[in-house]
């Protein structure tokens, strides 16, 4: 069941991300709601934290900026503990808000929070540079090298003639 709580939550974030896309606040702060629904049942702090956030920047594009800075910091509560990027992001989101309301002094607390935090998260691209080096680096680009080529057509060749 928590399996399909959580791709009910991505499914929901995604939908309701596109809905904002498309400048419908209001449905697209419903679905983020069923987003944070599947995401509270499935147990996933990472997910609740990322639905904060997207009700951040639905508030915020809708010119709410006491909103978007509520959702913001409620998220950054719930991925505090996380090793994510959500955090630096619901940060990120927190900071602009508080711009918009004005708060100067909010806005370099929370950039110099996220400054701090930002060496302490494992990034993904980190994480693939450790996994994929020397050998099985070069195994990589060599083949998305050949794929890259391989798509030019015969008479356009990919590489000059010499």
């Amino acid at each position: 069941m928590r399996d399909l709580n959580v791709k009910g939550a991505v499914l929901s974030f995604l939908v309701a991300k596109g809905f904002n896309d498309l400048q419908v606040p209001h449905q697209a702060m419903t679905m983020t709601r069923v987003a944070a629904a599947c995401a509270r049942d499935a147990e996933h702090p990472g997910l609740i934290a990322l639905t904060d956030g997207l009700k951040s920047l639905i508030a915020y594009w809708a010119e709410r900026p006491e909103d978007a800075h509520h959702y913001a910091r409620q998220g950054a509560e719930t991925a505090a503990q996380l090793r994510g990027t959500v955090g630096l992001w619901l940060l990120g989101l927190q900071a602009r808000a508080a711009a918009a309301m004005g708060d100067e002094a909010t806005v370099r607390d929370l950039n110099q929070r996220a400054a701090d935090r930002r060496d302490r998260v494992m990034s993904a691209r980190r994480v693939r540079r450790a996994l994929v080096a020397g050998r099985a680096q070069d195994a990589v680009a060599a083949r998305n090298l050949r794929a890259e080529i391989e798509a030019f057509p015969a008479s356009r060749p990919a590489l000059p003639r010499g």
